[in-house]
């Protein structure tokens, strides 16, 4: 069963990887439009986004042209966030993160919201401190049903060009799956997925 929202008032708040992840598919309009809620991106995050655009990369402009026609919105950290976003960049490296997870992390937890984000280390902070949260990964939104009926046979090489043109970082809970969907002989040339080890006899 999905853990994603069902409604266009939920909202899912998605990280800068997440982004770069869903515009590598080739198909980040229509995987917006079928994930039916609201997608929510902090200001912090956007600006990670804009800061790559200095080495040329397009996902900042591609995320600006899709909130201009309102499929994401760009919103500033509430006030009510602000003790979890400090609470996320200030202590010791081991228990810190980047200025985007951080605020990702901060306005889904003030607004009850899905938090969309794809490092490890974000991952496990949250399971620790924000057991209440959902949390979930661009490689789980992406085997949603409703994104694979969007997709039709376009599916597995929209997840492919994530993985190889951005470098999608998978959960292990979701490495079968995706394994399956892409096939064995492609995810054995995608360098983002752990490579499986051929015992000898």
């Amino acid at each position: 069963m999905s853990r994603f929202p069902t409604s266009p008032a939920d909202v899912i708040v998605a990280d800068a990887s997440v982004l770069i992840n869903l515009n590598a598919t080739g198909y980040f309009e229509a995987i917006l439009k079928a994930s039916v809620c609201t997608v929510h991106v902090t200001q912090n995050a956007f600006d990670e986004l804009k800061r790559g655009s200095r080495n040329g990369h397009r996902d900042s402009s591609d995320v600006e042209a899709l909130a201009e026609r309102g499929l994401i919105k760009i919103v500033d950290l509430a006030q009510n966030a602000e003790p979890v976003y400090r609470a996320l960049i200030e202590g010791p490296a081991s228990e810190t993160l980047d200025d985007g997870e951080a605020a990702t992390i901060a306005y889904a937890h003030a607004i009850g919201a899905v938090a969309l984000i794809d490092e490890k280390k974000a991952s496990r902070i949250c399971s620790g401190r924000f057991p209440d949260l959902c949390v979930a990964s661009t490689a789980e939104l992406l085997l949603d049903t409703r994104i694979s009926r969007a997709l039709g046979s376009s599916h597995a090489d929209a997840v492919l060009l994530a993985l190889t043109g951005a470098r999608m970082n998978v959960p292990p809970e979701h490495l079968d799956a995706i394994r399956r969907l892409i096939g064995e002989e492609s995810a054995s040339r995608c360098r983002s997925l752990p490579q499986r080890r051929v015992r000898s006899s």
